[in-house]
């Protein structure tokens, strides 16, 4: 796979979408040796043209002062109720919260529902954790900015993934391809059945 998005990034734009936090994705960028990637982290929040430093950050989101402590009430919420039972991704916006025993996800996640009323923050639940993100905030409106920047035509684009917040990210891209058994009412270009079909899929429309 290493090699394949070696050669992607030659001549196409190559982007990593993610909820992890800016650092993570460079660090993983880097130890790939794919510097020019475009980073979107924080499943969109912030958005870094490469992964080189010093950092070349072109977008990061500015919460307010009401979501700041809407989400400062959250994390203390959750901190009273569970201790530590949970820990904390090290995000910059978002507020991304695991057990630190799986046991404990489906506690977290109704927990987590108790939250939904406000209409500020829109809340992912994931096999392994909980996302709090501001509603301005998705992976599609940083592909978005990112389009515009770069000047490329939304069939243009192939937009990967597996998980619930990427269909913002479906909803921009001219060619979706879902993993696994991800559901949507969008048009998709194809259905891999896992992640080790993507390597095969890739290296065919490349024609690798």
């Amino acid at each position: 796979m290493k090699t394949i998005l070696k050669k992607i990034i030659k001549n196409h734009h190559l982007s990593f979408a993610s909820g992890k936090s800016v650092e993570y994705i460079t660090g993983f960028c880097r130890a790939l040796k794919l510097k020019d990637t475009v980073i979107i982290a924080e499943n969109g929040a912030i958005i870094r043209l490469n992964a080189h430093f010093p950092p070349n950050e072109y977008y990061r989101y500015k919460k307010s002062e009401k979501l700041q402590n809407l989400f400062l009430k959250i994390k203390t919420d959750f901190t009273t109720e569970y201790k530590n039972k949970i820990r904390f991704q090290q995000n910059h916006i978002n507020l991304t919260i695991f057990p630190n025993n799986i046991k404990n996800i489906e506690s977290i996640h109704n927990k987590a529902k108790t939250y939904i009323r406000h209409k500020e923050i829109t809340t992912y639940f994931h096999c392994d954790c909980v996302e709090f993100i501001p509603a301005k905030v998705s992976k599609g409106k940083s592909l978005e900015k990112i389009m515009k920047f770069f000047n490329i035509k939304k069939e243009n684009v192939y937009a990967f993934g597996n998980g619930e917040n990427d269909i913002p990210l479906f909803e921009k891209a001219g060619n979706i391809i879902t993993v696994g058994r991800l559901k949507t009412n969008l048009k998709i270009k194809k259905n891999l059945a896992s992640i080790e079909k993507l390597e095969e899929y890739l290296k065919n429309i490349l024609n690798l």
